[in-house]
């Protein structure tokens, strides 16, 4: 048996583009989240979960909770996940045209803020 302190840091990911329009599906959010893994120099596993925001009666969107925890088998500190974890949201936010994705951790909240083409 194996025993971590617990640690989790999380990213949201909404399904819309800057254009509005829902583009892409689970299956291709989670096949580049395993190519960003296999090119980062530690493999930090992810948990990808569907969720839907909701910001008053008029918005309405479907999107991802991306979270990665202090996983016994592997040898990660917090700082290291929470690393990670910005790069991934980076590397979303571009292949995506997201608007935001926002990263949380056990004090903070960073929004990343994409850039319209």
């Amino acid at each position: 048996m194996k025993t971590q302190d617990y640690y989790e840091s999380k990213l949201y990911m909404g399904s819309k583009t800057f254009f509005g329009e829902q583009q892409f599906s689970q299956l291709e959010v989670e096949t580049f989240i395993g190519a960003v893994q296999d090119d980062y120099d530690l493999l930090i596993p992810v948990r990808v979960t569907p969720v839907t925001f909701i910001s008053g009666s008029k918005y309405k969107e479907t999107g991802w909770e991306i979270s990665a925890i202090n996983y016994p088998k592997v040898k990660a500190t917090p700082s290291m996940i929470d690393k990670f974890m910005k790069h991934l949201a980076e590397k979303l936010l571009n292949r995506f045209n997201q608007y935001t994705i926002c990263v949380m951790d056990s004090e903070f909240v960073t929004m990343f803020k994409g850039c319209k083409y």
